[in-house]
């Protein structure tokens, strides 16, 4: 029940960013964990949505920072910069 309402939030977190913006959206995932990573990008593949992901903190700042995202899902313990800097 908790992956099924965790897919519900990124959905609608996606539904309002294409409301505001455009019909296609951009989603950042960072996480560290392959089997989590692929669980929520499995969540978001019927949402046009394209979908980077990095894994450790150092990365998706520099991703942050060069594009942008209408959707970014971080894990807050992270490498080399977690998620609450």
């Amino acid at each position: 029940m908790y992956k099924r309402e965790l897919c519900d939030l990124f959905r609608i977190a996606l539904f309002f960013a294409r409301e505001i913006k455009s019909a296609s959206s951009t989603s950042l995932i960072a996480n560290e964990n392959n089997e989590e990573t692929n669980e929520i990008s499995n969540c978001l593949t019927n949402e046009k949505t394209s979908i980077d992901v990095v894994a450790d903190g150092k990365e998706a700042i520099n991703k942050i920072l060069s594009n942008h995202y209408d959707l970014i899902i971080v894990d807050l313990v992270l490498p080399q910069i977690d998620g609450f800097e």
